[in-house]
């Protein structure tokens, strides 16, 4: 039965190691190729699973040959994986918060980021005001509700963009 065969290719950067298909080979037709003896070629069997933890392979390539990151590497980047997705994830819930809405007054309201621009502009400048609901109808905001209306809006957006930690 043929297998593929990988060379491990070094990288500057993560994930370091890259791998690039050699050829399909039975392990007769391998022992015969000229790849037999390249401690970098390993057959699909061979590969890590998964290729990549943390960013990275957990294999490394050290004077010509194969061998396994260390736990405390492992760590390191399994560290900064952490904080990188936690920061992308932050990001991530601006559309949340795009396509969220709170209610107030018995109406749902939209939070995308127009609408956010339009209740700070309204709060900054108080007067009676007609602000789309999330049916796309105006529903007319009396400058006296105007601090319960932005209570109920600054109570969903804190409660849906929260940090996660």
């Amino acid at each position: 039965m043929k297998k593929t065969y990988f060379s491990a290719i070094s990288r500057p950067d993560k994930p370091f190691i890259s791998w690039n298909s050699v050829g399909n080979f039975t392990p007769t037709e391998f022992a015969a190729s000229e790849y037999a003896d390249d401690p970098l070629i390993i057959s699909e069997d061979d590969l890590p699973n998964p290729i990549n933890v943390f960013g990275v392979c957990p294999l490394k390539i050290v004077s010509g040959v194969l061998e396994d990151r260390t736990p405390g590497e492992m760590a390191v980047f399994e560290t900064e994986y952490n904080i990188i997705m936690g920061v992308k994830s932050e990001r991530l819930k601006k559309q949340a918060i795009d396509d969220d809405k709170f209610t107030y007054d018995g109406q749902q309201f939209p939070m995308d980021e127009v609408s956010r621009l339009f209740y700070l502009a309204i709060e900054k400048n108080r007067g009676n005001s007609k602000i789309k609901t999330m049916s796309n109808t105006l529903y007319s905001l009396l400058d006296a509700n105007i601090d319960a209306f932005l209570a109920a809006y600054y109570s969903r957006l804190l409660t849906i963009s929260q940090h996660t930690i």
